[in-house]
């Protein structure tokens, strides 16, 4: 009767410790997807901003703006980019509970391209096999 409890109760608890494990690497899987879309969609707007600031440049040229304008211009939006780079990146980290903000492997933005790049590489030989 007792060995019948033990094995019982043995199962019980493997049972609620493999339910726990297998339910955290499910939330895990959830955060990182989640996380490189939104990494991916940030890459996508800078790109994008890198553009809008090349036609603005051309622009500029194009309307006698001196070249110490233009290089004061491409100074002043370089600063603007990299704080919406800090910002976008401290507020994906913000977003993502506490708890699982250790699977990050990035604290600022070239780590995270970085990470980016990597993951598409990745993919990439997936897909080509």
């Amino acid at each position: 009767m007792l060995t019948a409890a033990i094995l019982f109760f043995g199962g019980v608890f493997a049972h609620k410790f493999a339910s726990y494990i297998f339910n955290l690497a499910k939330r895990i899987s959830y955060y990182n997807n989640a996380i490189f879309t939104s990494l991916r969609m940030i890459k996508y707007v800078d790109e994008t901003i890198q553009a809008g600031l090349e036609g603005k440049y051309s622009l500029l040229l194009e309307s006698n703006a001196t070249e110490e304008e233009l290089e004061k211009e491409k100074e002043k939006d370089q600063k603007v980019v990299e704080f919406w780079r800090s910002i976008s990146i401290i507020n994906l980290v913000g977003s993502v509970p506490p708890r699982y903000r250790t699977v990050l492997k990035f604290k600022n933005w070239p780590q995270a391209m970085r990470i980016l790049d990597k993951a598409q590489i990745a993919a990439d030989k997936q897909v080509s096999k």
